[in-house]
């Protein structure tokens, strides 16, 4: 079934993200990408997460995973950028160092250590 479901409807996912939708068609997406090409059960996973301190909320926390939504990244790569390492730190708080993943364009990615580094990168 994965084989399939990876050749079949992995692609139609991909195709669907490109297209830029809108926060919760991406939110629907992104869970389906975590639960059958990640094996993620629904109750691993939290949707709009307040952080501790209450100052934001992650859109999608897998674990260790945070997954900021953003149907336009060009025009939101400050915020998350500026947002990731609260919410990496929050993520941390309850599992082993993160990573964190802005879905839109998907070229946004950050990574964290309990140290409270934390790296981007921007695949052109």
């Amino acid at each position: 079934m994965v084989n399939g479901w990876r050749r079949d409807r992995l692609p139609e996912i991909v195709r669907s993200m490109a297209s830029r939708p809108r926060h919760e068609a991406l939110r629907g997406l992104v869970t389906e990408l975590l639960r059958e090409g990640f094996g993620a059960a629904f109750s691993e996973m939290d949707h709009e997460r307040y952080l501790v301190d209450n100052s934001g909320r992650i859109d999608v926390a897998w674990g260790a995973t945070v997954i900021e939504l953003k149907s336009d990244l060009r025009r939101e790569e400050r915020d998350v950028v500026a947002r990731m390492p609260d919410y990496l730190a929050d993520a941390s708080r309850n599992s082993a160092p993160g990573l964190a993943v802005a879905f839109a364009e998907l070229p946004v990615f950050a990574g964290h250590d309990r140290s409270g580094f934390v790296s981007r990168s921007v695949a052109q």
